[in-house]
């Protein structure tokens, strides 16, 4: 009897404290309405941030972008909060810097830094070099997004991430990409133990000095170090669309690693239409992607979200919670009854 009692004192104190950092949480997103919020991000580079409506930016030329590398040039520091698109794009994007790096609606994403939803249309970004349309240089994590218009710089060029170390998964451009060196549809350069998977590249790719490809410019490079691996895995490139007959422009591993696997060029009527499922494999049209009359879509773009990638905490873990309180409640009564 003591036992189910403290078990049930134990549940409540959890319960109260899953309410109290829920509230926290919900006090501590910013929901960004507007281009002016859109600027605040700036002043809190640590923060989290939900788009609560589409954002247009038309009336905001040469759009300064969040968050900056070590060698930037606008002394900023890199992003390392959260940014949800949750639903919502943002249009308009234009960026004029061709002498300057870190170029993007984020100049950098960094360690502990994640973009997720994040919808780019119509997007017109110029830069120097690590010029993306999502970010110019990524160590964090850049999930479920999508670039649509020009990008273009002189090295290290990508419709999705000029430079990338760490992750870019679940995302696509149609951005026509062009540069110098090191050009690729999703990332001009990839290496240092970073990822490209699940992504696809369906713009017109160009570099006048070499080192492109479909998907990647650069994979690896010569001084990678052991441990580190390199990987563009399980993506698509219309080959037809970029102009391009290879993924990857150049791989080179160092002392690490370079894979390349599950990756494959396909022509625009391949990639095209309701039944582009059948040959994008690698893909899960059940619950990531949709296709359509054109090129596939994220599901959050149709309103059909995934749902297995749901963490349990905030209300799952309530849920959890309370389904304790119940049984510990129900085996107090069985006893009683005995």
């Amino acid at each position: 009897m003591l036992r189910v009692r403290a078990a049930l004192i134990v549940s409540f104190v959890l319960l109260s404290a899953v309410l109290a950092s829920g509230t926290v949480a919900a006090q501590e997103t910013t929901q960004i309405t507007g281009s002016e919020g859109l600027q605040d991000v700036r002043e809190d580079l640590g923060g989290d941030y939900v788009l609560a409506d589409d954002i247009d930016l038309s009336d905001d030329p040469n759009f300064e972008p969040i968050g900056d590398g070590s060698r930037g040039d606008r002394g900023q520091e890199p992003f390392t909060g959260t940014f949800d698109g949750n639903g919502h794009n943002i249009s308009g994007l234009s960026i004029v810097r061709s002498d300057e790096s870190y170029v993007g609606l984020f100049g950098e994403v960094g360690r502990d830094g994640e973009v997720t939803g994040v919808g780019l249309e119509g997007v017109e970004i110029e830069g120097g070099e690590r010029v993306g349309g999502v970010a110019g240089f990524n160590r964090g994590n850049i999930t479920d997004s999508y670039v649509d218009g020009t990008v273009s710089g002189e090295r290290y060029i990508g419709g999705v991430v000029g430079w990338n170390r760490w992750a870019v998964t679940r995302s696509y451009s149609l951005a026509s990409v062009s540069g110098r060196l090191q050009v690729g549809g999703v990332a001009g350069r990839n290496d240092g133990g970073g990822t490209v998977s699940q992504t696809y590249a369906a713009g017109t790719v160009s570099a006048t000095g070499g080192r492109v490809g479909g998907l990647v410019g650069n994979l690896g490079f010569p001084r990678q170090r052991e441990g580190d691996e390199s990987v563009l895995r399980n993506s698509y490139w219309d080959t037809d669309a970029t102009g391009q007959s290879e993924g990857v422009g150049r791989m080179r591993a160092g002392d690490g690693e370079v894979t390349v696997e599950n990756v494959e060029g396909l022509t625009t009527s391949e990639m095209q239409g309701n039944d582009a499922d059948e040959r994008m494999t690698a893909f899960d049209f059940a619950g990531t992607w949709d296709t359509t009359e054109d090129y596939p879509v994220l599901s959050w773009q149709t309103g059909l979200l995934p749902t297995e990638d749901i963490p349990l905490r905030g209300f799952g873990a309530l849920a959890a919670i309370g389904a304790l309180l119940i049984a510990l409640s129900l085996r107090h009564r069985g006893s009683s009854d005995r």
